[in-house]
This record gives structure tokens, C-alpha cells and sequence, in this order.
């Protein structure tokens, strides 16, 4: 799989992309990148990244009048630390979600022949498999098989797009509750390219191992009156399938945390989303515990997590920290009162959200001397986009499509920067 973002806007700010690598790269070049980052950096030669070893609890001592409100932190291989502050960046994808299914088990359960594995280790074809996005794997695991994908997001549409284009499927499915238009955009492509339906969510599985749909109508974007016979039978009818992917997202998840400090960020069991975070990473009744990078639908993920980890940078080194005022942090938390989503940014949230970011770590610096922080529009103006241009020319044959994008791209950019601070 390649990224869906341009590398020029995912890489950090002083640690640019090589402008030779193509602006879309796949997953090994990613993981090459952090590598090559953590050794320029020096966190490996310096101690600060332990291997193989996993944060078992982590609770503060509050009644403990010798350590004052330091945390414990005990790992699986018996070490216990102290510390002033815990910082968790383990991120939003955490913890697969699947959605509930009635009849699911007779999915595996109508399995015909033996489900063992060959002798040589290769699955079996009559075997029906379920797996989440996050263990998709290639799609060479998918040839000749008739492929159900629940959920058009940016995983499923994904997934579908490489499966009906290399994946030599003998059908592939999308289902999805409601065809919005955040759907329809993300799986254009996919139906473009032939041999990719969408039908609307999975009513239930039957004993025969049978998928059945919940009946398409105008309101969640299926038209109940379809002319075309075949397709309307297709969404009212079961279909058969030999592999279901799930395609459903994740769930917070934070084992080593106590209970009770579990049942206070987590909006419920489940780790739907997180509440009561200052910022969308400080929380508000214990300051010194930080979440990053937890907000989704980022635009990217690079530049939230920079500007959140400098923000806190900043706080600490200045002492301010540990005199965040409460009352503000709440106020803070309550005006984002009615965001029932998962903490979803996208293109309308993410530039206000950096915005406000700037905006404290500009109060945070002392002097007139200090510069401005520069909000999310005038960021890409004057860091992303100049990396942007420079692999475009570099990679010529990306050129001229690329610079008749970007110039009016450009322009919407200054335009929307001009507006943005003319009323903030």
C-alpha cells in the first residue's frame, strides 16, 4: 500500500522528504524515513527508546507524601520508573474496531471441507476468512475470490481500489450504511476502474453463511426505484462471499492505565473517543498526563503532532505546565460539547484547530522580539508548499499538471490565510 497524502506534507519540518522519492511512496519508504529520523536525532545512541518492552501500569501517587504526584510506571520486563509527567503517544490506531453482526459466526462456521492448511502452508481456497484492514496484507491473498469490504471510509476505499486493481478478485463488494458524499468521493475511483459495487449496510448473516442487505432507499443514498433489474436485485438479494474485511476503524485503548482514570478520559467502555482533554491532549484533572496525536481525519497527522508536541515543549520549559488554570481548560473542553465524533478533524476543523494551537504558543512567548507562530495556512505556505514545488520539478514527468494545480491552490491558500487572520 502507498500513503494517500503527498510526503511533502507528511514529513517534519526539519527533516524534509528527498525530493527524488516520489510524492506518493509506499509503506517501506515511510518506515525508512522514521528510521532514518530516530538516528539523526540520536534517541537510539542516547538510551531513549527501549525495545521490546511494554508499560504494564501507570497510575499517579497521590496519597504518597514521598513522591508528591509523581507517576509510577512499571514495564513487563520489572522496571519501575518515576516521573513528573507521562506522555502518551500510542495514537488512535490502537485497537480494531468491528462492528456487531447478527449471524456472523455462521460465516465461519458454513466453512465447506477441511479448514486446515495445506502442506504447504497456503490457505485453503474454500476457506472463508474475516479479518479487520489493519491485517490486509497484499492483495495477491485475494485472487479469485469474492470479496465483501464493510465500510467506505478512507481503509475500505482503499483497500478497494487496490484490490480491483491488481487484486484479480472474482467480485468485490462495498458496503456501506449510509451513500454520503465523503463515500461517494472516496470510492469514485474504485467504481471507475470496473468490477467494485456498493451496496448498503449488512442486515445479517443466514446459517447457510449468506450475506444479506438492509434494503437501499433515498434516505441513506441507495434509490429504492432503480431502473436497472439486475442492480436492484443485487442490493435486495443475499450475495456469497468468500472473504469479509472489515473496514470499520479503531478504538482507543490504554490497558496500563487504572480503571478509574480509564472510565474518566474514555467516553465509554467501548473507547469511542476521549473526553475532558485540554487542546485535545491535556487532561484537564491531572495536567501532567498528554495524549498525542489522538485527533483523526488530520490534514496530516505530521503537522498536528508538531505543533502539539512544540506547544508542550514550550509549557514545560517555561514552568506553565503545572499553572494551567482549570476553569480555562474546562471552558475549553465545553465548547467542543456537541463534537460527538471521534475526535474528527477534516478540512473544516483541522485549520482552526492549528489556529489555536499557534495562538497559545505565540501568548507563550515573552518580548516583543519573539515571532508569531504561524497558523496552519501561512505553515503550508511557507514550509510544505516550496518542498511541494521542488519534487515537482525534480520529478519532471509531474511538472506541468502539478504547477497548474498548485497555482491556483496557491492563490485559495493566501486568500483563505488573509481571511483567516483578518477575523482571528
Amino acid at each position: 500500500l502507498s500513503v494517500n497524502f503527498p510526503k511533502d506534507l507528511m514529513s517534519f519540518c526539519n527533516a524534509p522528504f528527498s525530493s527524488k522519492i516520489p510524492s506518493f511512496p509506499y509503506a517501506e519508504t515511510i518506515t525508512s524515513y522514521y528510521r532514518d529520523y530516530v538516528n539523526k536525532v540520536g534517541f537510539e545512541k542516547e538510551g531513549y527508546i527501549q525495545y521490546n518492552s511494554r508499560v504494564t501500569e501507570c497510575f499517579q501517587n497521590n496519597n504518597d507524601h514521598d513522591n508528591g504526584n509523581y507517576w509510577t510506571v512499571k514495564t513487563n520486563k520489572g522496571d519501575i520508573y518515576r516521573t513528573k509527567r507521562v506522555l502518551v503517544c500510542t495514537g488512535h490506531y490502537r485497537k480494531a474496531f468491528a462492528p456487531s453482526i447478527v449471524g456472523i459466526r455462521h460465516f465461519i462456521n458454513s466453512n465447506s471441507g477441511n479448514n486446515n492448511n495445506d502442506d504447504d502452508g497456503k490457505e485453503r481456497e474454500n476457506q472463508r476468512r474475516i479479518i479487520h484492514s489493519s491485517a490486509f496484507g497484499s492483495v495477491h491473498r485475494f485472487v479469485g475470490r469474492r470479496v465483501l469490504i464493510i465500510g467506505g471510509g478512507i481503509s475500505g476505499s482503499d483497500i478497494a481500489h487496490h484490490l480491483g486493481r491488481d487484486g484479480k478478485c472474482q467480485r468485490i463488494v462495498v458496503s456501506v450504511r449510509n451513500k454520503r458524499i465523503k463515500e461517494k468521493m472516496l470510492l469514485s475511483r474504485s467504481i471507475k476502474l470496473g468490477g467494485v459495487r456498493v451496496r448498503p449496510g449488512v442486515k445479517n448473516i443466514d446459517e447457510d453463511g449468506n450475506v444479506h442487505f438492509v434494503p437501499g432507499n433515498t434516505q441513506n443514498g441507495f434509490d429504492k426505484d432503480n431502473n436497472n433489474t439486475a442492480a436492484s436485485e443485487c442490493i435486495y438479494n443475499k450475495e456469497q462471499f468468500d472473504d469479509i474485511i472489515v473496514a470499520t476503524g479503531y478504538r482507543y485503548w490504554y490497558p496500563f492505565l487504572t480503571s478509574e482514570l480509564r472510565a474518566q478520559i474514555m467516553s465509554n467502555d467501548a473507547g469511542y473517543k476521549l473526553q475532558q482533554l485540554y487542546l485535545r491532549m491535556i487532561y484537564v484533572h491531572a495536567p501532567s498526563l498528554v495524549f498525542f496525536g489522538i485527533t483523526n481525519v488530520n490534514l496530516p497527522a505530521s503537522i498536528a503532532i508538531e505543533y502539539q508536541t512544540c506547544l508542550y515543549a514550550q509549557l514545560v520549559q517555561k514552568g506553565e505546565d503545572t499553572k494551567l488554570c482549570p476553569e480555562m481548560m474546562r471552558k475549553e473542553v465545553a465548547s467542543r460539547y456537541d463534537d460527538t465524533s471521534q475526535d474528527d478533524l477534516g478540512p473544516g476543523k483541522f485549520p482552526a484547530y492549528i489556529g489555536s494551537l499557534a495562538r497559545v504558543m505565540s501568548s507563550l512567548s515573552s518580548g516583543r522580539q519573539q515571532p508569531k507562530i504561524d497558523g496552519y495556512w501561512m505553515h503550508l505556505l511557507k514550509y510544505r508548499l516550496p518542498l511541494l514545488c521542488t519534487s515537482l520539478w525534480v520529478q519532471r514527468q509531474y511538472s506541468v499538471f502539478g504547477y497548474m494545480m498548485l497555482v491556483p491552490g496557491m492563490l485559495l491558500a493566501i486568500l483563505a490565510s488573509f481571511v483567516y487572520a483578518l477575523y482571528h
